[in-house]
């Protein structure tokens, strides 16, 4: 019994405990400074998987504020 769940733990932490975790995106320090630049930067982080939807949806509103969007 005990060479089952020791063999149990063994698999799990093999399969589960040898991936490596996905790095967040660095964003880059200093903000754009032209238009294109910041179209360009909001474009990218809309497809950032991290950020919730309310960061989503203010990078829009910015976005179409800005004239990025038509």
């Amino acid at each position: 019994m005990k060479l089952k769940v020791v063999a149990v733990f063994a698999i799990a932490f093999v399969m589960g405990g040898c991936q490596t975790a996905e790095k967040p995106p660095r964003y880059p320090k200093d903000p754009p400074k032209t238009k294109s630049e910041w179209c360009l930067l909001g474009g990218k982080l809309l497809g950032d998987p991290y950020l919730s939807d309310w960061q989503k949806l203010s990078i829009y509103e910015k976005l179409r504020n800005r004239g990025c969007l038509r």
